[in-house]
């Protein structure tokens, strides 16, 4: 088990200390040991709340469908 300070969390998912902080401390979002004033996180916890995290990509135009490209000195009506 390895246990991450929120200082080696944030750097890890490349965020600040205080996004961190709130996002363990304060919204509970990553599960969090605290012993005494040190809050420690276990590296395992941190990327399955990455992995949960991670949206889809969906492209907004629909596959097939051509967008328009301007050419210079077209007439745009």
């Amino acid at each position: 088990m390895n246990l991450l300070t929120l200082k080696e969390a944030a750097e890890k998912i490349r965020v600040g200390y205080s996004t961190i902080y709130r996002l363990v401390a304060q919204e509970g979002q990553i599960p969090h040991v605290r012993i005494g004033k040190k809050i420690l996180v276990k590296e395992t916890d941190l990327e399955d709340f990455i992995k949960s995290s991670t949206t889809k990509v969906v492209p907004c135009v629909p596959a097939g469908v051509t967008r328009f490209k301007y050419i210079p000195g077209m007439k745009v009506v």
